[in-house]
């Protein structure tokens, strides 16, 4: 018996994953980058 065919919803996580396309993925990873990066300069400023 495979390790996903037992219902790890891990398994669940990476197919969803994997279904996107990587335009979006990319888009979500520079869209969250700016924001950490903006909450990290704000917090040298104070």
């Amino acid at each position: 018996m495979r390790f996903n065919n037992g219902g790890d919803p891990i398994y669940a996580i990476f197919d969803k994953l994997d279904s996107r396309p990587l335009s979006k993925i990319a888009k979500e990873f520079v869209r969250e980058l700016a924001d950490d990066s903006i909450k990290f300069i704000s917090t040298l400023v104070k």
